[in-house]
C-alpha cells in the first residue's frame, strides 16, 4: 500500500481479550461512527503471495455471531500480543484477510488487535487516538492534485499527544484504522505538531469520503 500521513513516508510490505457470552445468535454492529483509531505498529507480517487485503472500499460490518466475535477476540485482541511471540503468530495464523471480519464494528479500542491491510497483517497496540479525537475530517488531495486524502483536524487534547507520540517515535510505524482494515501504516518520518493530519492510502475518492462519513457520521 502506497501511503503516507504528514511528515511520514510509507513502507510497508505487510485484525483482537475473550468477550462474555457465548450465545450462537448472530449479531449485528451498531453502524459505528467515530470508527477510526490511531496505533501504534507493533509488528508487521508481509502476505506477499495474496491480493489486496482491503478491499476497493472499506468493508462494512458483517453479522456474526457471538461466538465467532468472542473467538476473534480471545485471539486477536489478547493482552498478550504486546510481548508474546507466540500469542502473535498464532492471531496471524488466525486471521484470513480475504474473508468478513467478525470483529468489525466489535472490536475494543483499548486491548491490542492484530488486522488486515493491504499486502500485510498488523499487530496493533491499543489506540492512543480515537474518532472521538478528531474535531474534523474532510476529503482532499495530495500536493500533486491527483491522489486523494483524509485529512483531519484534532482536537487540542489530542493534538498534543500525537505530537508527543510522533517526536518520540520517529523511525517507527503509525497505523491509521478503520473499524478493524488498516487503511494507512505510514513510517514517521519527523515529529507532527499543529494537529492537521493528511492520510492517503491505496484508496480512491469514493474510499475517503467513505472513511470520512465513518469518522464524523456526515
Amino acid at each position: 500500500m502506497a501511503a503516507a500521513i504528514a511528515g511520514c513516508q510509507h513502507t510497508e510490505t505487510g485484525q483482537p481479550v475473550a468477550a462474555s457470552g457465548v450465545s450462537s445468535a448472530a449479531r449485528t454492529p451498531t453502524p459505528g461512527t467515530k470508527a477510526l483509531t490511531i496505533r501504534s505498529v507493533i509488528e508487521e507480517q508481509p502476505v506477499p503471495s495474496s491480493p489486496s487485503t482491503v478491499p476497493s472500499t472499506v468493508p462494512s460490518a458483517p453479522v456474526a455471531s457471538d461466538a465467532d466475535i468472542a473467538a476473534a477476540k480471545q485471539t486477536r485482541q489478547n493482552v498478550g500480543l504486546t510481548s508474546d511471540p507466540q500469542a502473535r503468530q498464532q492471531a496471524f495464523a488466525s486471521l484470513d484477510c480475504s474473508l468478513p471480519d467478525p470483529l468489525m464494528g466489535h472490536e475494543d479500542t483499548n486491548l491490542p488487535l492484530v488486522a488486515c491491510g493491504s499486502g500485510s497483517k498488523y499487530v496493533l497496540d491499543k489506540a492512543m487516538l480515537t474518532g472521538k479525537d478528531v474535531a474534523d475530517a474532510f476529503v482532499g488531495k495530495s500536493s500533486d492534485g491527483h491522489t486523494p486524502v483524509v485529512s483531519l483536524s484534532l482536537t487540542d487534547a489530542a493534538t498534543s499527544v500525537w505530537a508527543d507520540f510522533t517526536a518520540a517515535n520517529v523511525g517507527k510505524q503509525a497505523a491509521f484504522v478503520v473499524g478493524t482494515s488498516v487503511v494507512s501504516a505510514p513510517m514517521i518520518q519527523a515529529p507532527i505538531p499543529g494537529g492537521r493530519v493528511e492520510v492517503s492510502g491505496s484508496f480512491t475518492e469514493a474510499d475517503a469520503r467513505d472513511i470520512v462519513r465513518r469518522i464524523t457520521g456526515r
